[in-house]
């Protein structure tokens, strides 16, 4: 997987800005973002920021493993030491480092108010029958998250890193999340004419 150097700006920035606003911050960044980390959540904090590379399979090789929550999901640090070549290798292994969707919805984040997916193709899903909309999106809601930012396609570094720090300094200043977020966007925009770097991104209450 390739480097996000954004990202370490990104988080770094957020979490200053936070800290000075009075709030208690947890980062897990390097080797303790892992996704045991993730699962062991004991307490749900109010707003949770994942950055890291996404995935979204149209259709996995394997059929035993064809299922909604599993087409979708985000690495973790464990899987800079995997030596598997693809994220079908690894799903056969049985490796860890693949935070699926089907896991996620056994997390409790009841006390969450906002979820920030910081990834690639975060918010792709499918409708599956009778389950109505599954992947990260539909697996974070049942967790208990109540708002959520993720993606819809592959995403810019260096945008994404501007539009999140954007969107938290808006925040702060009107005290309304989707007011915030519109701001963010369209101050990307002032910088970035194309869609692909400020367009990816959608809000979900």
């Amino acid at each position: 997987l390739d480097n996000l150097p954004g990202t370490a700006v990104e988080i770094d920035n957020s979490a200053e800005l936070f800290r000075k606003k009075g709030w208690n911050v947890k980062v897990l960044s390097k080797d303790q973002a892992t996704e045991e980390n993730i699962k062991n959540i004991s307490v749900a904090p109010n707003i949770l920021h994942i950055a890291t590379h996404g995935f979204y399979l149209n259709q996995l090789k394997d059929p035993i493993l064809n299922h909604q929550l599993l087409k979708s999901g985000l690495f973790l640090s464990e899987i800079a030491h995997k030596k598997e070549r693809d994220v079908y290798e690894i799903y056969q292994s049985g490796n860890d480092g693949i935070l699926t969707a089907y896991e996620v919805k056994g997390i409790n984040l009841n006390n969450t108010e906002l979820l920030v997916l910081s990834a690639c193709q975060s918010g792709v899903s499918d409708v599956s029958d009778g389950d109505g909309i599954s992947g990260l999106q539909y697996a974070f809601s049942i967790a208990g998250v109540q708002s959520i930012i993720m993606s819809l396609w592959n995403v810019d570094d260096k945008a994404t890193q501007k539009l999140m720090n954007e969107f938290y300094q808006q925040w702060f200043l009107t005290g309304n999340k989707s007011l915030a977020f519109k701001k963010a966007q369209l101050k990307l925009k002032e910088e970035y004419e194309i869609p692909y770097y400020w367009g990816a991104f959608v809000m979900i209450q």
